[in-house]
């Protein structure tokens, strides 16, 4: 699922579905993808919903991963079909699962308003 996943084939999606247990210790590219998106459903940042749009891995470092938004310009998605403008940037620390969206006035990556899932504490032996 890595490069484009298409936001039209995930419904609704649970934002804590990626901190469970059975993930490894760090996000991977698809967890950051389902994370981004969780997040843009539960706070309704796209009014027009996400049919139209992509989530776009750009940059997969160790330590982060820089997510683009892009438009879909493919029936039934108006626009010219040769362009996909990008709408909005996420990072997703690997480590921590935090979600950051980038802030064009300031032109950094911001923290996002929904918190990121606790871990799953271990049970004690």
């Amino acid at each position: 699922m890595s490069g484009i996943l298409c936001a039209t084939l995930l419904g609704a999606i649970d934002t804590c579905a990626a901190a469970d247990d059975n993930k490894p210790d760090l996000v991977s590219e698809d967890t950051a993808v389902l994370l981004v998106i969780g997040q843009a459903v539960e706070r309704k940042l796209y009014p027009g919903g996400l049919e139209c749009l992509s989530f776009v891995v750009e940059v997969a470092s160790p330590e982060s991963i820089e997510i683009a938004v892009r438009e879909r310009h493919e029936a039934p998605c108006p626009g010219d079909p040769r362009t996909a403008p990008v709408v909005d940037r996420f990072l997703v620390e690997r480590q921590t699962y935090i979600v950051r969206r980038f802030d064009p006035i300031i032109g950094n990556f911001e923290l996002s308003a929904v918190q990121p899932c606790p871990r799953k504490k271990q049970p004690s032996s």
